[in-house]
């Protein structure tokens, strides 16, 4: 009976840290509610999440830590964090090129693996022609004439505002880059919380933890729609994010299991 117990805790732990990752995707459905977004409303989006993100690491984390842990481990965990955002945010941009210029040539993820026709896009100046990956054309397509005027030079395309959108993509990847690896230590955080505290304390902090996934879910889908005009990567690219708290969760419960097993047999 205990062990079913011990069971059923197990499961409604990893629910809860489930259940709290998932909601970054609904960042992404908050962005598309709104609207297309325009540069002013990537840039407020993303100043209204840094603020939230400020706010919760401060308040809610770092100032409860302090009497936990005591101020050295909590400074050196404090640095160690910012050491290692810091470390991938030096990432070259252009390590990301060719997955953004897939995701803004390609509206769904199914694209990467499918195709039915052909179409000319503009990258980086010049025209290619390359698998499409809808039948829907993109805002980014030029036509076969305007790809014919791009090669005899009579013909630009609009270069300045693609290069913004790839920027805005790029901010897209590495922010959720940086959430991935966020969430993996929140979502052992959410797990180790419910086990030791019971379901009632492992609610609240799984709905606080919920909450403050939504803007950060807003932080990657913002950029992502402004750029690709995609509802389906507005929603996945955060979601996929979001999911690295359950599996932050199940590395740390199979870790805490063979802990307990090792000091058991020891």
């Amino acid at each position: 009976v205990m062990e079913d117990e011990d069971a059923g805790h197990v499961w409604t732990a990893l629910g809860l840290t489930l259940a709290s990752g998932m909601s970054t995707g609904l960042g992404g459905v908050v962005v598309i509610a709104l609207g297309q977004p325009s540069v002013q409303t990537v840039g407020l989006t993303e100043a209204f999440a840094a603020g939230v993100m400020v706010y919760l690491s401060v308040i809610e984390l770092l100032i409860p830590a302090l009497p936990e842990v005591g101020p050295r481990l909590c400074l050196f965990g404090f640095l160690t964090g910012v050491a290692l955002f810091y470390a991938l945010s030096r990432i070259p941009t252009s390590s990301f090129d060719s997955l953004i210029e897939a995701m803004i040539a390609n509206p769904s993820p199914a694209a990467f693996t499918s195709s039915t026709t052909t179409t000319t896009t503009l990258t980086h100046g010049l025209a290619t022609t390359t698998p499409p990956v809808s039948p829907k054309q993109h805002t980014l397509s030029v036509s076969p004439a305007q790809a014919d005027k791009i090669e005899r030079g009579q013909y630009t395309g609009d270069k300045e505002k693609r290069g913004k959108r790839k920027a805005f993509l790029r901010t897209a990847v590495v922010t959720a880059v940086a959430l991935s690896l966020h969430n993996f230590p929140e979502g052992i955080a959410v797990y180790a919380s419910s086990l030791s505290r019971g379901f009632s304390f492992g609610l609240l902090f799984a709905l606080g933890i919920a909450l403050h996934n939504i803007p950060e879910g807003m932080s990657v889908a913002a950029p992502i729609y402004y750029t690709t005009q995609s509802k389906t990567w507005t929603v996945v690219v955060p979601l996929l994010s979001g999911l690295f708290e359950p599996l932050g969760a199940a590395v740390g419960g199979v870790c805490l299991s063979m802990l307990m097993k090792l000091r058991a047999a020891w």
